[in-house]
């Protein structure tokens, strides 16, 4: 979801300022993009919009050369021009006052994630290492790292033992490809970051300025695909949330009495408030037995993993669990099974100490800037969850404070995402979840 706060100034109702807040983003898509759809649109801009004197200094390949933007086999989209897109872009940071060499870095920085996308990782001899070549040696040279290092990092175990870290053997294929998307994944959340913190920088009201506020939250919606993994049950909760926030604001549960008899309007309402707050019961911590006690002990222990995660919810809510790697969750909008694999990796606010060697041998400033301040401990200070409920609970303040809330829900005409295709038994679902038929 994203938060955007649009100042206004009350004499003249000109905007004099704007904030951003970036709710549960971890920059996933970058390495695994689903199928029939485009990684983040920028890469596509960056490889249209780009001038042939800056493409030599970026290294810049032809679209269909990086695997990162071919993988989910889409690179177009109907009556998207990328290379407009991208000048929009760099003309908003024009506008906005950031530096030509701020610009020129970031570009540099996302050629290089490409680039490191490319990369790929050979087998021999129970033998891990990085194919030697041009795509390695770009991806080093624009990232500013060193490729041994980056291979360690890559390629080799480290574990932390008796106060310190100790290499071990080379990690198996399938484990370095983990790593690798994994520092992807890190490279690209914390670029996004940066730059929203930039911005918010660039777009402080002056203190002079007398405004008011108007708050905007942009989000999903609920989600439900063939494989379903932590990022999408944050989405599921971050709707949940404000699915809760919605009932409260409408007060529907003082209105049942306006409804005499057995009604649509009436039973729709009661089974939307009590989807809701029973998925809410099982999903957080304050509420008795729930998904995120277990993720979050698991997360904490030194020896917590995917296994141990699924264990604790055998016991702690067994009726709600699908053999050994899944489980179930009643949502508002209907059942959705998740797959734990990588739950707990994905909750853990930490990166692994490997990378931390690669970010401080950089040669880079920008490098060292956004990541510098990573934690590479072998246990979290805090969890992707848990930070995701100060964020709701922040929005929660907000929404039930002094504001005054209005809600847009937008419909999908159908799950598979295609144009001109209307399924009436999904938007009927919708409209039920929301609530919207109580409220005709």
């Amino acid at each position: 979801g994203l938060r955007v706060r649009i100042h206004i100034n009350v004499d003249d109702d000109r905007v004099v300022g704007s904030s951003l807040k970036v709710c549960g983003f971890e920059g996933f898509r970058v390495a695994c993009v689903p199928p029939s759809e485009r990684n983040y649109h920028i890469f596509y801009g960056l490889c249209a919009g780009v001038g042939v004197s800056q493409r030599e200094t970026l290294r810049l390949l032809p679209l269909d050369k990086y695997t990162l933007l071919t993988m989910g086999g889409c690179t177009t989209i109907e009556g998207l021009d990328d290379s407009e897109q991208f000048r929009n872009v760099t003309a908003a940071m024009k506008a906005l006052g950031m530096p030509l060499d701020e610009r020129r870095v970031i570009y540099r920085f996302l050629s290089g994630i490409l680039r490191l996308g490319n990369v790929e990782i050979v087998s021999e001899e129970e033998e891990t290492t990085l194919k030697k070549g041009d795509d390695l040696e770009t991806a080093c040279r624009l990232l500013q790292c060193d490729a041994h290092k980056l291979e360690v990092a890559i390629c080799r175990r480290h574990i932390f033992e008796r106060g310190q870290w100790i290499q071990k053997a080379s990690r198996r294929r399938s484990a370095a490809n983990y790593y690798r998307n994994a520092f992807l994944h890190i490279l690209y959340r914390q670029l996004f970051t940066w730059l929203v913190a930039r911005l918010n920088e660039l777009l402080v009201p002056s203190s002079e300025e007398n405004y008011v506020t108007l708050g905007i939250f942009d989000m999903m919606g609920f989600e439900s695909g063939k494989r379903n993994n932590f990022d999408v049950l944050r989405i599921n909760m971050i709707s949940e949330r404000v699915l809760l926030l919605v009932n409260d604001f409408m007060r529907f549960q003082d209105k049942f009495a306006q409804f005499s008899g057995p009604s649509l309007g009436r039973d729709g309402v009661k089974s939307s408030c009590m989807r809701n707050m029973e998925c809410l019961h099982l999903l957080d911590s304050q509420r008795g037995k729930a998904l995120s006690t277990c993720l979050e002990e698991v997360s904490f222990s030194p020896t917590g993993n995917d296994t141990s995660f699924m264990e604790c919810l055998c016991r702690q809510l067994p009726k709600h669990t699908e053999g050994s790697r899944s489980f179930q969750l009643p949502h508002s909008f209907g059942q959705v099974t998740y797959q734990s694999n990588g739950f707990v990796d994905r909750n853990r606010n930490i990166y692994p100490y490997e990378f931390g060697q690669v970010v401080h041998a950089s040669s880079s400033q920008f490098m060292r800037e956004l990541l510098g301040s990573l934690k590479a401990d072998s246990l979290p200070h805090s969890t992707a969850l848990s930070d995701l409920k100060d964020v709701l609970d922040e929005l929660e303040a907000d929404i039930t404070g002094q504001s005054v809330p209005f809600f847009v829900i937008c419909l999908k005409a159908n799950q598979m995402r295609q144009s001109h295709l209307f399924d009436g038994d999904f938007v009927l679902q919708q409209l039920r979840t929301w609530s919207v038929l109580e409220l005709c």
